[in-house]
C-alpha cells in the first residue's frame, strides 16, 4: 500500500515538474487518466473497515418477486424439474434456475432403487458397524 501511495506521488510531483517547466503534458499526455494516491487510500481503508466503496444495489431491471413461488415448488415437490416449475408458476425456466442457484439448489436426478445389489453388502455392512459403534459410544 505504502508503495503505491509513493509511487504516485512521485508520478505528481514529477509531472507538475514537467508541466511547470515546458507548459505541456510532458511525457505523460494521459496523467489525468491515472488515479490519484488518495483513491488508493480510500480503497484500503474501505477494504479494512470492511465495507466495499460504491455499491449500487438498486440498480439494474425492476424484477417481479417469483422466489417464494419457486421455493414453495420446490417445498412441496423436491423432485421436480425446472420444466415443472416453469408451467406451474408461469415463469421462464432461466429465472427459476437463477432462483435456485441462489438459494444452492442444485439439479439432480432422483433415482429409485427398488434392489440390492451383490456389491451393496460390504457398504451396508460398514455403515452399520459404523453406526453400533457411535450409539455405543454415546447413547
Amino acid at each position: 500500500m505504502q508503495t503505491c501511495i509513493s509511487f504516485m506521488e512521485n508520478v505528481d510531483a514529477m509531472l507538475a515538474q514537467q508541466s511547470d517547466s515546458t507548459g505541456k503534458k510532458g511525457l505523460y499526455p494521459n496523467a489525468e487518466r491515472h488515479p490519484d494516491y488518495r483513491v488508493f487510500v480510500h480503497v484500503h481503508q474501505s477494504y479494512s473497515e470492511g465495507r466495499l466503496p460504491h455499491v449500487c444495489k438498486s440498480g439494474g431491471r425492476p424484477q417481479a418477486d417469483y422466489e417464494d413461488m419457486v421455493l414453495d415448488e420446490i417445498e412441496n415437490d423436491a423432485g421436480t424439474s425446472v420444466r415443472a416449475i416453469e408451467m406451474n408458476t408461469d415463469e421462464r425456466k432461466s429465472i427459476a434456475q437463477r432462483i435456485l442457484k441462489r438459494h444452492q439448489y442444485h439439479s439432480y436426478h432422483v433415482q429409485h432403487v427398488q434392489t440390492l445389489l451383490p456389491q451393496d453388502f460390504l457398504p451396508r455392512m460398514g455403515f452399520c458397524r459404523r453406526m453400533l459403534v457411535k450409539n455405543q459410544e454415546d447413547p
